[in-house]
């Protein structure tokens, strides 16, 4: 489950960090086990698979415009906000939400 999160509850702990944050290593966490395995499958066990959705478009095109006046007709009909500096739009146009916002979150009720 991806939920929103308020990382500005975690400013006490950005700002009053353990001594072990401040050591720089994870030796406070691995108890000074040197015997710790590098290999990620003996660490994930039981997580949840993660399956990368196709992302890309369907098809590109590039779109040329003679005049400023084209550009500024063209911007009107895609009803998005554009300027000289813009790239790539969406079509239909969609929302993006920074993905610093999301954070996974553990039900504990079950």
């Amino acid at each position: 489950m991806t939920n929103k999160v308020n990382f500005e509850d975690c400013t006490d702990l950005l700002q009053n960090p353990s001594e072990d944050a401040l050591a720089g290593s994870l030796d406070g966490f691995l108890d000074g086990d040197d015997n710790i395995s590098e290999r990620p499958e003996d660490h994930y066990k039981g997580m949840p698979a993660f399956v990368q959705e196709n992302k890309k478009p369907y098809k590109k095109i590039n779109v040329c415009f003679q005049t400023k006046q084209d550009f500024e007709q063209f911007r009107q009909l895609m009803e998005q906000p554009m300027t000289e500096k813009t790239k790539t739009i969406w079509y239909p146009a969609f929302e993006r939400e920074a993905n610093s916002l999301f954070a996974w979150v553990e039900d504990d009720s079950e």
